[in-house]
């Protein structure tokens, strides 16, 4: 699990490039690990496509889970280890 640091300052990027990191599950995921440092809801609906970076957002901005991006980690690698850190069987995947 990646660590936020926060004695780093947080970077905001202009509005118009928001929009296009909005649209990429990796920028989404990033700009939310790397710059603001904290969740992206506007990001949101772009990671929850991609099983990778829902696993990801979910363990280490969230660190809760991540439901609206369950459905794209219910079939993928990730299940297992999503399940065990968060303590849940496979029919609470949503």
């Amino acid at each position: 699990m990646r660590e936020y640091y926060p004695n780093r300052p947080k970077i905001t990027i202009n509005e118009e490039y928001i929009d296009i990191v909005t649209t990429d599950p990796k920028l989404a995921y990033g700009y939310s690990l790397n710059f603001i440092q904290e969740p992206f809801p506007r990001g949101e609906t772009a990671i929850a496509r991609s099983a990778k970076y829902s696993y990801r957002y979910a363990i280490n901005i969230l660190r809760a889970r991540f439901e609206q991006g369950e459905k794209v980690i219910k079939n993928s690698v990730y299940k297992d280890s999503y399940l065990e850190y968060f303590k849940l069987s496979a029919e609470d995947l949503k």
